[in-house]
C-alpha cells in the first residue's frame, strides 16, 4: 500500500504541474484567442486538455482507488511527464517575451505574429504536444472508468475519440468494448454534472431566445397565494378531459370568460402531467401566451417547444447539436422552417407528447402576420402522437378553428372559490383579527364575495385584496355590502382601485402613475430591475436636472412598487417580471383611454421616450473605453475597426461586467425609445434627443445593442448619425430639425447607408419624401464588399420590404428602376424573391425589365420560383415572363422544385414542362426537389417529390455524376420522408454513383441518421464499398457521427463488427504509443494494412510522428506499409524526420523505407516551418542516400532551407556532402555569408 501511495503521489504531482502550466498558457493566450485561427485552435485545445487534467485530479482525490488501479494508470500518466515538461518550457520562454500593452497596440497583428509566442511554428508545436497529452490521458480516464462523450465536449481531437479505449489490458475483449458503448449514455451524466450545464445553457439560449420564459411563468402562476390542488378537480372528472388524457381524442379546447381562472387551471393541468403522467418516453411541453410580450412570435414559440422537448428526449440529440455548431459563428437563431422540422423529429423520439397552450386568445390575430393562426397551423400539423390542449376566451374566430374538436367550458366552481377565500382569509392578519371579534364575518365574506364575483376568480381576488386593507370592522362590512356584482361591474372595481391610488400621498400617486404608464405602453414585459431603473431616472432628474449618471440610491424597492398600485400590479418571483394583475386591467385602461376618461391619470407615452433618452445619455466609463479602443486602431487595421463591436469589446476587456446587470434598462431603451415618440414630439424631447446624439458614447453603444441583440440579422451600421437613427424610427419632427440645423442629407455611415436607405427599408414614406425634398440622392448605392446587398439603392430596399408607397415616391423622384446591385439584381428581383405581389405589379407598371438577368443569369421569375414565392410567380407569368428561360442550364422547373412549393411546380407542369427535363449538370427536377432544404412556413418535405412521381418522374434517372434522387435525399437533414417515399416508389436502394457511393454512404457521410435507418429497413447493403474500398461505416466514423456508427455496427455480422471496432481504436493507441494495447487490438483482428484516417495517415504515420519506436516496430512487424503516403504527401519517414526523432528514422531506414518518395525527408529534417532542424537526422539521411542537391518548390535548394533555418551546423554538413553553393537566396544571402 505504501508503494501505491508513493506512486499516487507521483501521479498527482505530474497532473498538478500540468494543470498549473495549462492555466498559465490559457491566461497568456486568453486575450488573443479571437485574433487568428491558429491562436484560437491552440487556446481551445489547451482548454480541453485542462478539463481532462482537472477530471483526472478530481477523480484521484475523490475516489478510494485500489493500489491495482493506481499502478495501472501510473504508466499512462508517467508518459505525460515529458510532454508537460515541454509545455512548461514553452511557458517559461513565453513569459519573458514582452508584449504591447495598450488596446491599440494589441491589434497590430502583423507585428505580433513575428513574436515567438505567436509564430506559426510555436503554435503548431504547442498543438502537437497538447494532442499527444490528450491521447495519453484519454487512456487514463478510461482506466478510471470515465468515458467522455465528445458529442458534448470536443476534448480529444481526431476520429472516433468518442468510442473509448478500454485501457484495462486484461479485459480489452470485444464484449467489454461493446458494453462500454452501451454505458456511454449513463456516464455522460457524470461528466455533464461537471461541465455540461453551461454548454446546455448556451445551447438552449441559442435555440430559443425566450428560454425558460414559460417555465418561470408556470412556477409563478402555480405558486399564487390561495391556489389549491382541488380547485381543478371538477375538470379531472369530465369525460372530455379523460378522453384527451387517454388519447382517445387528440385536441381539447377549453374556453372560458375573462377572469374565470383559465391560467391557474392550465398551471394545474401542467403540474398534473409533470407529476402524475410523466415517465420515460412521454414528453410534456407548454406555452403561456401573453398579449404584452413582443418576443412571443411563432418562430420563438416553436423554438421554445423544441427546447423543452429536447431536454426530455430519450434519444441522442446529434442533429440539434450539429446544427448548433454550424450556427455558432453567427448570432442568428434557427428559422421557423428548420425548427418545425426539428420539433417533429424530436417528437418522434417519444411514445407520445402532451402540449398545453394557455391563453390562445392573447396571440395577435390580424390580417397581416396572424400569429394565432400560424401557431395553430404549426401545432395542429405536428405528429398524431401529440396531444394538444388549449385554453382561451370564447371568441368566434377561435371557435371556428376548433369546430370539429372536443370543447370543455371552463368555470370556477363554488367549492373552488370558497376554498380560495378560506385560504386567503387565514393568511390575512387584518381579516383574522376582525373574525376573532366577530366569527360570523368569515362566512359572510365567503358567501358575499362568491355571489358578487359570479364565477370570476379575478374579481374574487380583487375583492379579497380590497377587504384585507380595511383596518376597521365596520369598514369591512360596509365594503362587503357594496361590492359590485359580476363582469359588467368589473370596471367599477377597477375604478375603486384607481380612487384608492389617488387617495395616497403625492409621491406615491406620482410613482403609481409612472408604473402604470410603463406597464400600459411597454413594448414588451419589464423585469423588476428595468422598472426600478426607469422610475429612478425620473427621481434623479427631479433631484438634479443636470445629472450625468444614475445614482442607485434613487432605486425604489419592490415592496413600494407593488404597494403604491393598490393590488393591480404584481411582481412574479420566478420570472422577476412586473405586470398587471390580469389582462383585463390593460383592457380597462384602454376602454377608459378610448373614452378619454383616463388620460389625466396615466402619463403620456412620450414620457417613456424621454425617460429612455435620459437613460441612454448617462455617462458610462465602459462605453468611453470602447470608443477609445476603436479609435486607436482605425488607421492601423480598418477591418478590425469595423469588426470590433461593443459586445465583443465587453466580452474581451470586461469579463466581469454585464450590460444587463449594470444597466438593465439599456437594451429596452435602445430598441424602443423611438417607438414611444409617435406624433407627440415636443421641445423637451427634441432637447433630450440632441443631448443623446451629441453625447456619442451612448448613441454608438445603443446602436450596437440595437443591431446585435434586437433587430437586424444582417450586417447593421456600427456607427450611425442622429439623422439615420431618427429616420430608422420614422421621427419626422426630429429629421426636420436636424436637416434645418445643417446635417448633410446624403451623409453615409460606415456601410455606405444613407438616411434614405434606412427610411426606405423601414417603410417611412413621409421621411423618404422629406429627405428627397431636402436633396437626398435617390440613386445612392451601398458599398459593402463581398456582400449580396452591395450597390443596392433605396429602391431595392423598399422593394425587398414590400413598401409600395415608398416605391412610388422614389420612382416619382427619379429612381432608376433597373439599376443593378453588385450581383446584377434589380429592384424587381428583390420584390420577386420576397413574393411582394403589390411591389412587383407597381414596378412592372412603372416599366421594370421583366426579363432582367442577374450576374448568375436569374430573371425575376427564376428568383421567385427558387424562393418558393407562389404569388410572385403567378403575377410574373400573368405579366408575360418568359417560361423558357434557363439559368446555368437549369430550367424554371428545376428552380421551382428546389423551392419546394407544390403549387408552383404544378403550375409549371400544367404549362407543359417535361417532368423528366434534364438540366445542364444532368440533374432532373426530382433530384432538385429531393435534395433541397426548402425551409419555409407550412413546408411539406415530400410534397413536390410526391407530385413529380405522380406526374411520371422516372426514379431510375441519374444526374451527371451517376446519382439517383435517393442520393440527393440522403444529403438532407430531415430527408427521411423523401427517402421513404422514393423507396416505396421502387427506387434502387443500393444504386451506386460514378465513385461507387450508395445513398447509405451519402447519408452516413453527412450525418442523416434517420435516412440511414430507413435505408437499412429497406435492405441497404451496410458492407457496400466505393471504388476506393470505403464503407458507410468508415464515412460515419471519419465525420464523427456516433449514432450512425452505432446503428451500422448493429447491422454488421459479429465478426466484421469486432474487427472494425478493433481497427477503429488503432489510431488512439498509435497516438498514445501503447504497445500492449496495440498487440491486443491486433489479436482482435484489427487491420493495420488498410487503416487510414480522414487525412490519409496510417497508424505508422501517427506512431512515427510522435517518436514511438517500440510501437512503430510492432506495426512494421505486422505488415504496416513503411512507404504509405498521406494526403499531404508525407511518408512515415518524412513525418519522423520532420518531428525530430532519430530512433524512429533509423528504424524506418532499417526497414528499407524509400527515401525518395513523397515530401523529401531531408527537407523535413531541415524544415524551416517547424522552427528547428535536426543535424543528426540530416546526417543519417545523407548517409542513407538522401540527395543533397535536391530542390524543393517552396524552399529551393537544401542550402536555401538551411540558411532560412539559420543553422550553421546543417549548412556545414550539407557543404561537406557536396551541396553546391548557388546564387543568393531571396534574403540576399549565400551559404558563405550565412556562415559568416
Amino acid at each position: 500500500m505504501a508503494e501505491a501511495l508513493g506512486i499516487a503521489s507521483g501521479v498527482a504531482g505530474i497532473v498538478s504541474l500540468g494543470i498549473e502550466v495549462c492555466q498559465g498558457l490559457l491566461e497568456y493566450y486568453g486575450s488573443w484567442k479571437d485574433a487568428e485561427s491558429e491562436v484560437m485552435t491552440t487556446y481551445n485545445s489547451m482548454k480541453d486538455l485542462t478539463k481532462i487534467l482537472l477530471i483526472v485530479e478530481s477523480t484521484l482525490n475523490s475516489q478510494d482507488q485500489t493500489s491495482e488501479i493506481i499502478v495501472k494508470i501510473h504508466d499512462n500518466v508517467a508518459l505525460c511527464k515529458g510532454g508537460i515538461a515541454q509545455l512548461n518550457k514553452k511557458l517559461q520562454k513565453i513569459k519573458v517575451i514582452s508584449l504591447p500593452s495598450t488596446t491599440g497596440e494589441k491589434l497590430l497583428s502583423q507585428a505580433r505574429r513575428a513574436l515567438y509566442p505567436f509564430k506559426k511554428s510555436t503554435l503548431i508545436k504547442l498543438q502537437e504536444i497538447v494532442e499527444e497529452l490528450q491521447a495519453k490521458l484519454h487512456l487514463t480516464l478510461t482506466t478510471l472508468n470515465i468515458n467522455i462523450s465528445l458529442q458534448h465536449f470536443d476534448v480529444v481531437s481526431g476520429q472516433l475519440k468518442h468510442l473509448s479505449i478500454e485501457a484495462n489490458k486484461t479485459q480489452i475483449g470485444i464484449g467489454n468494448i461493446q458494453n462500454s458503448l452501451a454505458d456511454i449514455d449513463r456516464r455522460i451524466d457524470t461528466i455533464e454534472s461537471l461541465y455540461g450545464s453551461e454548454y446546455l445553457q448556451k445551447f438552449c439560449d441559442w435555440l430559443s431566445p425566450i428560454f425558460n420564459v414559460f417555465e418561470k411563468k408556470h412556477h409563478d402562476v402555480y405558486a399564487l397565494p390561495g391556489r389549491q390542488d382541488w380547485t381543478w378537480e371538477w375538470l379531472q372528472d369530465t369525460q372530455e378531459f379523460k378522453n384527451w388524457l387517454s388519447r382517445t381524442e387528440r385536441v381539447l379546447w377549453c374556453p372560458g370568460q375573462p377572469g374565470v381562472g383559465k391560467t391557474v387551471l392550465s398551471s394545474s393541468i401542467i403540474n398534473y402531467l409533470e407529476t402524475q403522467v410523466k415517465q420515460p418516453g412521454i414528453g410534456i411541453a407548454y406555452i403561456y401566451c401573453d398579449y404584452n410580450n413582443a418576443l412571443l412570435t411563432v418562430p420563438n414559440f416553436i423554438a421554445n417547444l423544441l427546447q423543452q422537448l429536447f431536454r426530455q428526449s430519450p434519444k441522442s440529440p446529434e442533429n440539434l447539436l450539429k446544427i448548433y455548431k454550424s450556427y455558432t459563428k453567427d448570432t442568428v437563431h434557427p428559422r421557423l422552417g428548420k425548427c418545425s422540422i426539428l420539433l417533429r423529429d424530436v417528437i418522434e423520439s417519444f411514445s407520445h407528447v402532451f402540449i398545453v397552450v394557455d391563453g390562445l386568445d392573447e396571440c395577435p390575430h390580424r390580417e397581416i402576420d396572424d400569429i394565432r393562426d400560424q401557431l395553430l397551423d404549426q401545432l395542429l400539423n405536428l405528429p398524431l402522437k401529440t396531444q394538444l390542449l388549449f385554453t382561451s376566451r370564447d371568441l368566434p374566430a377561435i371557435a371556428l378553428r376548433f369546430a370539429t374538436d372536443q370543447r370543455l367550458e371552463i368555470h370556477a366552481s363554488r367549492q373552488a372559490i370558497e376554498g380560495y377565500l378560506q385560504a386567503r382569509i387565514n393568511n390575512s392578519k387584518n381579516l383574522r383579527r376582525h373574525i376573532q371579534r366577530k366569527p360570523s364575518l368569515q362566512q359572510a365574506i365567503v358567501e358575499m364575495v362568491a355571489q358578487k364575483a359570479d364565477g370570476m376568480f379575478l374579481l374574487v381576488r380583487m375583492y379579497i385584496d380590497l377587504l384585507a386593507t380595511k383596518n376597521v370592522l365596520g369598514m369591512v362590512e360596509s365594503t362587503l355590502r357594496n361590492l359590485p356584482e359580476g363582469l359588467k361591474e368589473l370596471d367599477t372595481a377597477y375604478d375603486d382601485v384607481i380612487t384608492r391610488i389617488q387617495n395616497q400621498d403625492d409621491d406615491d400617486v406620482m410613482m403609481a402613475k409612472q408604473i402604470l404608464t410603463w406597464l400600459y405602453y411597454a413594448a414588451r414585459p419589464l423585469n423588476l430591475q428595468q422598472l426600478r431603473h426607469s422610475l429612478a431616472v425620473n427621481l434623479v432628474a427631479e433631484a438634479d436636472p443636470d445629472a450625468i449618471e444614475l445614482d442607485e440610491d434613487f432605486l425604489p424597492d419592490e415592496e413600494i412598487i407593488v404597494s403604491v398600485c393598490a393590488g393591480i400590479v404584481t411582481c412574479h418571483a420566478e420570472s422577476n417580471t412586473v405586470s398587471f394583475i390580469h389582462y383585463t386591467t390593460k383592457e380597462y385602461f384602454k376602454r377608459r383611454m378610448d373614452r378619454q376618461e383616463i388620460e389625466r391619470f396615466l402619463h403620456l407615452e412620450i414620457n417613456i421616450a424621454e425617460t429612455c433618452l435620459m437613460y441612454l445619455s448617462f455617462e458610462r466609463k465602459e462605453f468611453e473605453d470602447f470608443l477609445t479602443a476603436r479609435e486607436e486602431h482605425i488607421d492601423v487595421d480598418p477591418e478590425l475597426y469595423y469588426m470590433l463591436t461593443f459586445q465583443r469589446h465587453i466580452e474581451k476587456e470586461c469579463l466581469d461586467w454585464d450590460l444587463d446587470t449594470c444597466y438593465p434598462l439599456f437594451h429596452y431603451a435602445a430598441r424602443y425609445w423611438g417607438d414611444h415618440v409617435k406624433d407627440m414630439l415636443g421641445q423637451v424631447t427634441q432637447d433630450l434627443f440632441m443631448r443623446f446624439v451629441q453625447q456619442r458614447t451612448g448613441l454608438e453603444a445603443s446602436v450596437q445593442v440595437l443591431a446585435e441583440k434586437e433587430y437586424y440579422g444582417q450586417r447593421f451600421p456600427i456607427s450611425i448619425s442622429g439623422l439615420c437613427l431618427a429616420s430608422f424610427f420614422g421621427l419626422e419632427g426630429i429629421v426636420t430639425m436636424l436637416l434645418e440645423d445643417g446635417q448633410n442629407v446624403n451623409a453615409k455611415n460606415e456601410d455606405d447607408w444613407t438616411a434614405l436607405h434606412i427610411a426606405a427599408t423601414r417603410g417611412h414614406a413621409a421621411i423618404v419624401q422629406l429627405l428627397i425634398d431636402k436633396g437626398a440622392s435617390v440613386n445612392a448605392v451601398t458599398d459593402v464588399p463581398d456582400n449580396e446587398t452591395s450597390r443596392a439603392t433605396a429602391l431595392h430596399w423598399a422593394a425587398r420590404s414590400g413598401h409600395e408607397n415608398v416605391l412610388d415616391i422614389l420612382l416619382n423622384n427619379g429612381a432608376d428602376i433597373d439599376l443593378r446591385t453588385g450581383d446584377g439584381e434589380t429592384a424587381l428581383h428583390w420584390a420577386a424573391g420576397k413574393g411582394h405581389v403589390g411591389a412587383i405589379a407597381l414596378l412592372l407598371n412603372r416599366g421594370a425589365d421583366l426579363e432582367a438577368k442577374s450576374v448568375h443569369g436569374f430573371t425575376p421569375l427564376c428568383t421567385a420560383a427558387r424562393s418558393g414565392q407562389e404569388a410572385g410567380v403567378m403575377v410574373l407569368i400573368e405579366r408575360g415572363a418568359d417560361l423558357s428561360v434557363t439559368t446555368e442550364g437549369d430550367s424554371l422547373l428545376h428552380f421551382a422544385a428546389k423551392g419546394r412549393n407544390v403549387e408552383i411546380v404544378q403550375l409549371l407542369l400544367d404549362k407543359g414542362f417535361d417532368v423528366n427535363l434534364i438540366g445542364a449538370s444532368g440533374e432532373y427536377p426530382l433530384h432538385a426537389a429531393a435534395g433541397s432544404f426548402g425551409y419555409r412556413l407550412n413546408y411539406k418535405p415530400d410534397g413536390v417529390v410526391r407530385l413529380l412521381l405522380r406526374e411520371g418522374a422516372d426514379i431510375s434517372n441519374r444526374e451527371g455524376h451517376g446519382r439517383t434522387a435517393l442520393h440527393a435525399s440522403a444529403l438532407m437533414m430531415g430527408g427521411d420522408k423523401t427517402a421513404r417515399l422514393l423507396l416505396e416508389s421502387g427506387i434502387e436502394v443500393d444504386a451506386q454513383d460514378d465513385t461507387g457511393e450508395t445513398a447509405l454512404h451519402v447519408a452516413a457521410k453527412f450525418g442523416s441518421d434517420t435516412v440511414v435507418q430507413i435505408l437499412i429497413e429497406h435492405g441497404a447493403d451496410v458492407t457496400a464499398e466505393t471504388e476506393y474500398g470505403e464503407t458507410a461505416l468508415e464515412f460515419a466514423a471519419w465525420n464523427g457521427h456516433e449514432a450512425i456508427v452505432r446503428l451500422l455496427l448493429e447491422h454488421l455480422d459479429g465478426e466484421d463488427s469486432e474487427a472494425w471496432l478493433a481497427t477503429s481504436r488503432i489510431f488512439d493507441v498509435a497516438m498514445a504509443g501503447d504497445v500492449e494495447a496495440m498487440q491486443l487490438l491486433l489479436d482482435q483482428g484489427a487491420d493495420i494494412s488498410t487503416a487510414e484516417d480522414y487525412e490519409g495517415k496510417t497508424p505508422l504515420h501517427m506512431a512515427a510522428s510522435r517518436g514511438h519506436v517500440a510501437l512503430s516496430r510492432l506495426l512494421l512487424e505486422n505488415g504496416a506499409d513503411v512507404d504509405a503516403i498521406d494526403l499531404e504527401d508525407y511518408t512515415p519517414l518524412a513525418r519522423a524526420a520532420q518531428y525530430g526523432d532519430i530512433e524512429v528514422v533509423r528504424l524506418l531506414l532499417e526497414h528499407e523505407a524509400d527515401i525518395t518518395l513523397g515530401e523529401p525527408p531531408l527537407f523535413c529534417a531541415i524544415d524551416p516551418s517547424m522552427g528547428y532542424g535536426d543535424v543528426e537526422i540530416v546526417q543519417l539521411l545523407l548517409e542513407n542516400g538522401a540527395d543533397v542537391s535536391a530542390t524543393h518548390q517552396r524552399w529551393g535548394t537544401t542550402l536555401d532551407a538551411a540558411m532560412h533555418q539559420d543553422s550553421e551546423l546543417i549548412i556545414d554538413l550539407l557543404l561537406e556532402y557536396g551541396a553546391v553553393v548557388g546564387p543568393q537566396n531571396k534574403d540576399g544571402e549565400t551559404a558563405e555569408t550565412a556562415l559568416d
